[in-house]
């Protein structure tokens, strides 16, 4: 094999090198403008597939999956109704309506939690398994987790001379939870509201 036609197998390091480089991959160069350092150089490029345009650093060049070499088509590629749908069933969603041409494409999609949502194409790909719904409910999990109100509801009751009937263990401050007064009577109002009295714990209207 002639030396001028071998391939490279190294970072392209002038013009012939990098016609070399992207000629397989349907890339032209449309310009060429090297620099003190060949991953320095910028080139102008265009796609013949698609026609698109670019210029572009040969270092961020030559760092592009062959696959995706120009932007344009990568994107055509990775953004379609087919792979975001697999992406979506792929974490236990569904797709509901909606075509996916580019990464704005917005998708209505009823996600593994059973929420039903709007989102963009990237962002499905930046998060498939999961939705605003899901992630706020994981945060609030965590959070009521983490401080304990249940059992601080019960210490209060006892100092007080009643109990807390609830036995749901993740609860806010402002949840209605179930109290007994040291008399027998129930009633239901938030930690926060029974903090808040002084005293014996009583209904609001008193026993």
């Amino acid at each position: 094999m002639n030396k001028k036609n071998k391939p490279v197998n190294r970072r392209p390091r002038n013009l012939a090198e990098w016609q070399t480089y992207l000629a397989p991959h349907s890339i032209n160069i449309k310009h060429y403008l090297p620099q003190q350092g060949a991953d320095n150089s910028e080139l102008e490029i265009v796609c013949m597939l698609c026609g698109a345009e670019e210029k572009v650093p040969a270092a961020n060049l030559v760092r592009r999956k062959k696959s995706n070499i120009c932007k344009n088509c990568g994107c055509r590629q990775d953004y379609t109704t087919d792979n975001i749908q697999q992406l979506i069933e792929k974490h236990g969603g569904k797709l509901l309506a909606g075509e996916v041409t580019n990464k704005e494409s917005v998708v209505r999609i009823r996600c593994a939690c059973g929420a039903e949502k709007d989102k963009r194409a990237q962002d499905v790909r930046r998060r498939p398994g999961s939705c605003d719904s899901c992630r706020g409910e994981r945060v609030r999990h965590t959070t009521l987790t983490n401080n304990n109100n249940l059992q601080t509801a019960q210490k209060v009751a006892a100092e007080r001379g009643g109990r807390c009937l609830t036995e749901t263990e993740l609860v806010s401050v402002k949840d209605k939870l179930k109290w007994e007064c040291g008399l027998g009577h129930t009633w239901k109002t938030s930690l926060e509201s029974v903090s808040k009295q002084p005293g014996d714990l009583v209904p609001d209207v008193q026993c």
